[in-house]
């Protein structure tokens, strides 16, 4: 959705985007949930785990009758970096402002004065802010395959500030 405005010499250009409808599979948050076949099922958890050790640890299954948010950490020797079940599929729908432009023309009256057929200041905010309810980084950098491996890095932000001049 690209909005425009202008009024008296001034512009303000909004674009949002979004993804309505789509699901990824948080592998990052999969890996972090098995021990990789060590003795110790909570051999990577802590220090190793990065983004996954916000997690409150004290919310994990560990003997029957447990009400938990999260399952026991799980020794898996078949597919040490992949473990399949639904927990780990999050909603992928966004909302993002991916772009803000405001610029301001000088009265023509002026510019003239100073031998120019324009002179316009603008600025320009890039991937402002985005909503999500996934826990990966960015949900617009899923694959394809609707697959997060977590290590994604967020769409930077970006300013930038300018003149145009028209002689």
């Amino acid at each position: 959705m690209n909005n425009s405005f202008s009024y008296k010499g001034f512009s303000l250009d909004v674009l949002v985007t979004f993804i309505s409808g789509r699901s990824l599979r948080n592998g990052y948050l999969s890996d972090k949930f098995q021990d990789a076949g060590t003795s110790n099922p909570y051999f990577y958890w802590g220090p190793r785990s990065g983004p996954a050790s916000n997690f409150n640890v004290s919310d994990f299954w560990s003997k029957p009758g447990d009400i938990a948010k999260y399952p026991g950490l799980i020794t898996n020797t078949v597919d040490k970096w992949h473990i399949g079940q639904s927990m780990y599929v999050e909603d992928a729908s966004f909302l993002r402002i991916k772009n803000i432009r405001l610029g301001y023309a000088l009265p023509q009256k002026l510019t003239k004065k100073l031998g120019m057929s324009m002179i316009r200041f603008y600025g320009v905010m890039d991937n402002v802010k985005v909503w999500s309810k996934s826990t990966v980084p960015d949900p617009e950098a899923v694959g394809v395959d609707g697959y997060s491996g977590g290590n994604d890095y967020p769409i930077p932000k970006k300013y930038t500030f300018g003149i145009d001049l028209t002689f």
